[in-house]
């Protein structure tokens, strides 16, 4: 056995004490009706205690740092989606004073003038090809090639 006083759980040489009647004890009853609990020696339920209570600490700072960690790495990617709509939204704008641009410029009338420009170079192209081979049917055979 242990050298440490063992607990009495209310009960004593007599036998068990219990309350008269189911009814709560008052200041005026004696000694014997009240009942007193022991649960050891309470240096052996401090030392457990503060046992648990360093386990439980040691949980906590690992899962505190785990909680740290996981933070970091989840600022990490906050920052860097940050910078991306950031950069995006810089080139959008970009994008759309270029449309806005070419926008005024269709309602100015640049792409109708283009239009016209090309058409008209296409025929200017065809009339030189269809007069090169008229003045070539004028031209002697043997000076065609």
């Amino acid at each position: 056995m242990s050298n440490y006083p063992q607990p009495n759980y209310g009960y004593s040489n007599q036998g068990l004490t219990s309350r008269s009647g189911g009814q709560p004890s008052t200041s005026a009853s004696t000694s014997t009706d009240q009942v007193a609990v022991q649960l050891g020696h309470p240096a052996l339920e401090y030392e457990d205690g503060v046992s648990n209570l360093r386990q439980k600490v040691k949980l906590l700072k690992r899962m505190s740092n785990s909680i740290q960690e996981e933070t970091s790495v989840r600022g990490k990617l906050i920052d860097s989606l940050s910078d991306g709509f950031d950069s995006a939204t810089v080139n959008l704008k970009k994008a759309k004073k270029e449309l806005e641009k070419v926008y005024k410029q269709a309602k100015a009338g640049h792409l109708l003038a283009l239009m016209f420009f090309a058409v008209g170079l296409f025929l200017f192209l065809y009339m030189v090809y269809k007069a090169n081979r008229f003045v070539r049917w004028f031209l002697p055979k043997g000076k065609r090639e």
